[in-house]
């Protein structure tokens, strides 16, 4: 029902939308610039298979069907498949060898300590509780100094979630941070994870000497330089899967 004729305003072709981002794509485009290209550019009209007077929508529909409608990872697996069937259809594809690559990316956030990220979660349920119950800050447990071990951030965390669970005043915003701390303590992740704000991140290595953290896309090319496959893990993962 996405696309019906018999319901709804009367929808854009999907197939010059992914057209339209595979245009956006190779030459680098925002929304709004691959539409006013391809609004003048003959070349793109052709590709899309519009007329010279077709107009085109406006870019936040390619904005909407790209976040709305690709956002589902089978979806994106059918029109990679689709698209190497036409390849190998029309004789685009004609090795059978493939080449195995990965390409690193690297999080966005900075790699953090178990100590500086139980740092961050005392530092934020003590904000939560001065900002949600004032009455109660001369009681809160206070902070740490800049010298202090693992094991006494680690108790630390323990007496100020203590200290909000049993706190009369009660907020939501209070309770998340306090509930945020006691799962890291209570499954150690303070030890695993590298960046509160993008826990799936993990520790990889370019060489012998340079590690990043972030993650890995592995990619299976043929000797064509098409792209037939692609898979997406943690840093840590080896090439060779």
């Amino acid at each position: 029902m996405n696309y019906s004729i018999d319901y709804g305003r009367p929808a854009y072709s999907p197939e010059v939308m992914f057209k339209l981002l595979f245009l956006k794509m190779l030459y680098n485009l925002s929304d709004e610039r691959v539409i006013q290209e391809a609004q003048v550019n003959m070349a793109y009209k052709y590709f899309l298979n519009l007329d010279p007077e077709d107009p085109l929508m406006h870019p936040s529909s390619l904005t909407k069907f790209r976040k709305l409608r690709l956002n589902q990872e089978e979806i994106l697996e059918e029109l990679l498949h689709e698209v190497v069937s036409q390849a190998i259809e029309k004789g685009f594809i004609q090795s059978r060898t493939l080449i195995m690559d990965a390409t690193h990316t690297r999080s966005q956030y900075a790699v953090k300590t178990p100590i500086k990220i139980l740092r961050e979660v005392s530092k934020t349920m003590r904000k939560q509780l001065y900002r949600y119950a004032p009455e109660l800050k001369g009681l809160v447990p206070p902070k740490l100094p800049s010298t202090a071990s693992l094991e006494e951030e680690i108790t630390d965390t323990q007496e100020l979630i203590q200290f909000s669970s049993q706190s009369s005043r009660q907020n939501i915003n209070i309770q998340k941070a306090t509930e945020k701390a006691l799962n890291l303590l209570k499954n150690e992740t303070y030890q695993t994870i590298l960046s509160l704000s993008d826990p799936e991140a993990k520790m990889g290595y370019k060489s012998k000497t340079e590690a990043f953290a972030g993650y890995k896309s592995h990619v299976a090319i043929t000797e064509e330089r098409l792209i037939t496959a692609i898979e997406v893990t943690t840093g840590e993962v080896m090439e060779s899967i």
